[in-house]
């Protein structure tokens, strides 16, 4: 399913075994030895005593400077390597080192250059923390850094926006036995503790998507021709793919076997103003005539990528791609991915489609009274 991201509850593992090796993807990974350093700056823990707990690595949270970071690290065969963005900045930056003495631990920070810019200089304690000092390279003042394992997901443009936001993704399972359809949904739900009118209005509109799944099979009876066949299916799986500058984004893969010839699936997706609870379209994104202009735009890189004059002749089903402003889409880096189904703009057969807009064609056809503008500009 494209997009779709879910809560890491089940891989910030624990063990108390020493060195155990986490598979975690990391982004732009250098993995290098760091410098045996017994100074006191570094806090240490002699190597043949026992240690409390074993430095696995995971996602961590904290502060520096001021600024909230969040930390990945991966820890195998004493090499520590991963990746740090600030909240409210989608840059990463290279971490880099390696475990010393017991379970303390020396980790250099790159540039996108391979430059070394900084080192952190600490002690994991208990499997849970990363503590110690932290300084630029080569005679930076020390600063103290204090990380605590965390269950955010790590993903700088996801987290970059509202610092608020945590959510929970709600999984349920029926079976409608009349018709043997089976049917799973997941999705996303925001927390609300303040009880915001708001939140609850985003809440209410994530759950209405998702369990739109559940009436492909309700009332859904076999007939004398499909008494026989497999159970029906039908499955909705979703979650947070956006929060940046008060704009979210959820998304929900489905798939579905109700008897035919073959499944179907597909995606959509859904963005809301978290400040009013109202939902967002691609016609808020590029409204009135520029909604033509993307589409021309739209129809110009799908011929491209496919090297044709006419899109019929990369399999759809008119010559161009004629948007609405309800068509799925997703913020990236480089602009937004149109994302279209089966049987949306061409036959079941051509399958998933999708078509990328660059940014500086797109910035063109956001006015400043889009509730995308900041999020582009």
């Amino acid at each position: 399913m494209a997009g779709a991201i879910v809560p890491d509850e089940g891989f910030l593992l624990q063990h108390t075994m020493k060195y155990i090796l986490i598979s975690i993807p990391a982004l732009l990974l250098i993995a290098c030895g760091g410098k045996t350093d017994t100074s006191a700056e570094s806090s240490t823990i002699d190597s043949i005593k026992p240690a409390n707990a074993a430095a696995t690595g995971g996602i961590y949270s904290g502060t520096l400077n001021g600024d909230t970071l969040v930390v990945k690290l991966d820890i195998s065969n004493k090499i520590v390597s991963g990746n740090y963005f600030k909240k409210g900045s989608e840059d990463m930056v290279t971490l880099s080192g390696a475990m010393l003495q017991g379970d303390s631990a020396e980790v250099y920070e790159f540039s996108k250059s391979g430059d070394k810019g900084g080192v952190f200089k600490g002690l994991f304690k208990g499997g849970e923390s990363f503590t110690g000092n932290w300084k630029t390279l080569p005679n930076g003042t020390p600063q103290p850094f204090a990380f605590n394992k965390t269950t955010l997901e790590f993903n700088a443009v996801k987290y970059a926006g509202l610092d608020t936001l945590a959510y929970e993704i709600v999984k349920k399972n029926k079976r409608n036995k009349t018709a043997r359809c089976n049917v799973k949904i997941q999705y996303a739900q925001l927390a609300n503790a303040n009880k915001k009118p708001e939140i609850d209005k985003i809440n209410a509109s994530i759950k209405k998507y998702a369990e739109a799944a559940l009436s492909d099979c309700d009332g859904l009876e076999r007939d004398e021709f499909s008494k026989d066949m497999p159970d029906f299916e039908s499955e909705a799986i979703g979650g947070v793919i956006y929060n940046h500058k008060k704009i979210l984004g959820v998304d929900i893969g489905w798939y579905n076997y109700l008897g035919g010839a073959h499944p179907n699936h597909g995606t959509n997706t859904y963005y809301y103003d978290v400040t009013t609870g109202r939902e967002l379209k691609l016609i808020d994104l590029v409204q009135g005539p520029n909604l033509v202009k993307l589409s021309k735009l739209a129809t110009a890189s799908y011929n491209k990528a496919h090297k044709v004059k006419k899109a019929s002749d990369g399999g759809l089903f008119q010559d161009n791609i004629n948007l609405k402003g309800t068509e799925a889409f997703y913020i990236t880096a480089k602009g937004i991915t149109l994302t279209f189904s089966p049987y949306e703009i061409a036959p079941y057969v051509v399958g998933d489609i999708e078509v990328d807009i660059d940014l500086a064609d797109l910035k063109p056809l956001i006015t400043e009274r889009s509730p995308f503008f900041k999020i582009f500009n």
